[in-house]
């Protein structure tokens, strides 16, 4: 049984104000390599671990990019698909009795019992079980339990409620924080309020009885704890840390491809290489060298961030560079600002910060807590306001300074929305 394992397609992602999912873009471009990649190797379907859209209630481009794509998906294979922390379940599982006579099997909610879809191959039956994303209370209502606190114990006691045949071959779809014990996965920069929360470990939750284990949430692709236990990783990076200091670094993602034999025998495992539309890449030094280094440099077509070390920048600078690049057809997405006069770097501040604002902190938090209950404009509005407090503070440079900022601010809010 082969099967491409995605995630975390994030439709409607920015990057710094930079749309990713316009007609042409990023987001676009990736698809037609995903397609011609379906074409090409022909899988028995292509699983989608969570995190469809950016956002629980996505925007028009994001929308129409993912009915194109899943269209087009499900038109050459089976599609079993589930609800990420970013979601919708709602959203996700909308028309799915309609959507699985077309080949898509979509799971937005956990129940009693899990979606399951049945394929076979040469060796027999493989049930792929889809779990979407949940917290410990809707699992222990599902099941009526009394005492269930943590993640590992709710999804413990949600897989040992399911059919599962230890004899035959089964995958489980997952998107949550999972972890092999004390130890966690390696994250990106463009995750926020994982670290520490919503923890699973793998050894104590059950997932022994599947012989692979689709997981979405963590961008960057890797094993957790045994090989079959992966994180696909998302499509692209979504931040200029992911993107390392290479080329190289921009192409590492790709789409894994999963091949299941017989049962017992180890999975094969290989990537498909999708080459981005427009790279991620930083370059740091005095403008005038940047700016000449770029006048001469043979890059085309990438998302720049640039940090500054002069102590003194003209007020056009942004022109300038953007004046220079233009003809490589390369975007400024993010300007930082370097002082080194004293022997150590120090960021200084500039147009755009390292990490994701705070207000997108929240939102992307507040997301995850509540998918079916967008904010209303006067809610937004008194957050942006305690976000505009909060950052005139200082102190919120650093990326554990904003997730903390940004937790203490949710926890204030939601609870007013509660009461």
């Amino acid at each position: 049984m082969k099967f491409f394992h995605l995630a975390d397609l994030h439709f409607g992602k920015q990057l710094n104000g930079l749309s990713l999912s316009g007609p042409g873009g990023s987001q676009e471009c990736w698809c037609r390599q995903c397609l011609e990649a379906v074409d090409s190797e022909k899988p028995d379907c292509v699983l989608i671990a969570g995190d469809v859209f950016d956002r629980s209630q996505p925007g028009a481009e994001a929308r129409a990019l993912a009915s194109w794509f899943l269209t087009e998906l499900a038109g050459r294979t089976k599609v079993l698909m589930i609800a990420g922390n970013h979601d919708s379940g709602e959203n996700v599982g909308y028309l799915s009795g309609l959507l699985e006579k077309q080949g898509l099997y979509a799971s937005g909610r956990i129940d009693r019992s899990l979606s399951r879809v049945t394929l076979t191959d040469e060796y027999g039956p493989v049930t792929f079980w889809l779990m979407p994303y949940f917290f410990p209370l809707q699992v222990k209502e599902r099941l009526g339990l009394e005492e269930l606190r943590t993640y590992t114990e709710a999804a413990a006691a949600l897989l040992s409620v399911q059919a599962v045949d230890p004899s035959g071959r089964n995958v489980l779809i997952a998107h949550q924080f999972v972890t092999d014990g004390e130890s966690e996965p390696e994250r990106g920069g463009s995750e926020t309020s994982v670290g520490g929360i919503g923890q699973i470990d793998a050894g104590q939750a059950g997932f022994g009885a599947f012989d692979y284990v689709a997981l979405g949430h963590i961008h960057r692709p890797q094993s957790v704890g045994r090989e079959a236990v992966r994180y696909a990783g998302a499509p692209l990076c979504y931040h200029f840390s992911e993107a390392g200091e290479t080329d190289e670094g921009n192409e590492r993602l790709g789409i894994l491809v999963v091949t299941l034999g017989k049962k017992g025998e180890a999975i094969q495992l290989r990537r498909i290489k999708t080459p981005p539309l427009h790279p991620l890449r930083t370059v740091r030094g005095r403008l005038a060298d940047i700016l000449q280094a770029e006048a001469d440099g043979p890059r085309r077509g990438e998302y720049l961030r640039v940090q500054l070390e002069d102590e003194v920048l003209p007020v056009d600078t942004r022109q300038r560079l953007e004046d220079t690049l233009r003809p490589k057809d390369t975007r400024v997405a993010e300007i930082q600002r370097i002082f080194t006069a004293s022997g150590s770097a120090e960021e200084t501040g500039g147009e755009a910060p390292d990490e994701k604002p705070l207000a997108e902190s929240f939102f992307d938090y507040y997301d995850g807590q509540y998918p079916d209950r967008p904010m209303d404009e006067g809610e937004q509005r008194i957050v942006l306001s305690a976000v505009s407090v909060l950052e005139e503070m200082g102190g919120l440079r650093e990326e554990a300074d904003l997730d903390r900022a940004a937790s203490l601010l949710a926890d204030r809010v939601l609870r007013e929305v509660e009461g």
